[in-house]
């Protein structure tokens, strides 16, 4: 079996400064946002869309846990559990998503 050899290291003269021209980008392809301009409109639509996904889902397993509560009432444990759990994270979630759009808000009323 033979080893395969790596290339010699290619390094240029000048390339140690070298800077990307393009911004740099985070795994949702949206450029990071300076915390003191705010969230884009980007981001905002980006958590809106997961805040709304989260919500359907959680009220899919509501509704679902409802009606097998109906046809068998020992359900109705886990559906008073899934509840609490799922109705704190979803306020959380609106209170965090509130406080975006208002810091949004407040920064176009800032003119930037």
């Amino acid at each position: 079996m033979v080893t395969p050899t790596l290339p010699p290291k290619y390094d240029p003269a000048g390339l140690e400064n070298f800077r990307p021209v393009r911004p740099i980008r985070i795994m949702n392809g949206t450029p990071p946002s300076n915390p003191a301009e705010g969230p884009t409109f980007e981001e905002l639509h980006k958590r809106f869309r997961e805040f709304k996904h989260a919500t359907n889902n959680a009220l899919a397993i509501i509704l679902a846990l409802g009606e097998m509560t109906q046809r068998n009432p020992d359900h109705g444990k886990r559906l008073t559990q899934v509840v609490s759990e799922k109705g704190g994270q979803i306020v959380t979630q609106l209170r965090e998503l509130d406080e975006a759009f208002r810091q949004r808000a407040s920064l176009h009323q800032q003119g930037k």
